[in-house]
């Protein structure tokens, strides 16, 4: 595939326009591999989507306009007498293919142009880093919408009101009733990646269970799986809030290129474990959110946060343990440790397309330790 489409080359290509559709599976992943190698093409990947869409809009309304002009004549001609019927169908009937013909192609020279001219009306705009909404639009949507990824799955999502997300393996994502029209709510279990589109009347928040995420327009990512001992929220572009759930005057506002860690929602065993050491200081016996700047990959300079949207996992100075439910996630095995040093061990690393032995046997270049793989279940020891 070329690197760079003309809008018009993008608007009359099959394959783009499923895409838009999606009509095609094999059509949405091969564009959205594109705006991940590519994304300085984005801007002209979302004019020439908004091209398309506009075409089919104006033609579904057509579309409407005919059937009912139809349905209005189909009763006309049963509740008529057999002679006006007749007279009815030679007038009209007859003509109808070759003026729809007729009527259709000036509705797309029409609808090009109309759209082409917006476009060229509207493009300095869109050039903007920061994509605008109408603040007064009104955006059609289901009642809720629920997105899922497997293992090694990413997903690119356009929600209704144009913000795009990014959604990471064994991830799932939820809009609820009314999405873009009363609210910019949505509900994420997992990872993603949000580009969120301008509207100041209608804040964007997306949801977990322990703390919620408020923007207008902005360019983050967030790390709540629920296996996680910690969550983050890292800012790349714009400005964030962060409110903390059952913690009183604890919201962080990010700056860009901050991340803030959330301890992860307490559970039962945690909470014994509390219990039982609730002599210790009160410092200790609760982790408070904190907030640290992201980290920059020194090969390439780089987001390490963000890596696994361009299909690598990133490795900066984490123990064995961190890593543990990353390589999980992303290879479909479940990792034990017989011995906590060998959790303990601290790696940096960049992995792309290696399998789970490569992993392995990469790392141990670092730390002598083995590993034993039985199906999908790996043990590691000293």
């Amino acid at each position: 595939m070329q690197n760079t489409f003309l809008i018009e080359e993008l608007a009359a290509n099959d394959s783009f326009i499923n895409y838009c559709h999606n009509r095609n599976q094999e059509d949405i992943t091969c564009w959205e591999n594109y705006l991940l190698l590519f994304p300085d093409q984005r801007n002209n990947i979302e004019a020439a989507r908004n091209l398309v869409l506009g075409i089919a809009q104006m033609f579904r309304e057509k579309e409407y306009e005919r059937a009912l002009s139809e349905l209005k004549a189909d009763v006309w001609l049963k509740y008529n007498t057999e002679k006006e019927q007749t007279l009815f169908y030679l007038e009209n009937r007859q003509t109808a293919p070759k003026q729809a013909v007729w009527k259709y192609a000036g509705y797309a020279a029409a609808a090009v142009a109309a759209l082409t001219g917006l476009f060229l009306f509207l493009q300095p705009a869109k050039l903007k880093e920061n994509r605008q909404v109408p603040e007064h639009a009104v955006v059609i949507t289901a009642a809720e919408s629920v997105y899922k990824t497997n293992y090694r799955e990413k997903k690119v999502i356009w929600l209704p009101d144009s913000s795009k997300v990014t959604l990471n393996a064994m991830s799932t994502l939820k809009t609820g009733e009314g999405f873009g029209i009363t609210n910019r709510t949505v509900y994420l279990t997992g990872e993603a990646l949000f580009d969120v589109a301008h509207n100041k009347k209608i804040p964007f928040t997306v949801n977990m269970p322990s703390f919620d995420v408020k923007v207008l327009g902005t360019l983050f990512n967030i790390k709540a799986y629920p296996e996680d001992k910690t969550q983050e929220t890292s800012l790349i572009r714009g400005s964030v809030e962060v409110i903390i759930k059952n913690r009183k005057n604890s919201n962080l506002f990010l700056k860009p290129n901050e991340k803030a860690i959330i301890p992860n929602a307490e559970t039962p065993q945690d909470a014994a474990r509390q219990k039982k050491n609730s002599h210790a200081p009160v410092g200790l016996q609760e982790p408070v959110p904190t907030v640290i700047p992201l980290t920059i990959s020194s090969g390439d300079s780089s987001i390490i946060e963000t890596s696994w949207v361009y299909n690598r996992l990133d490795i900066y100075n984490k123990k064995f343990s961190e890593i543990k439910t990353d390589l999980e996630r992303l290879y479909n095995v479940n990792i034990n440790f017989k011995d906590s040093k060998v959790a303990n061990y601290r790696f940096s690393a960049t992995f792309a397309d290696e399998t789970i032995e490569q992993v392995l046997q990469a790392l141990q270049l670092s730390y002598h330790f083995h590993y034993v793989m039985e199906n999908n279940t790996i043990t590691l020891s000293k």
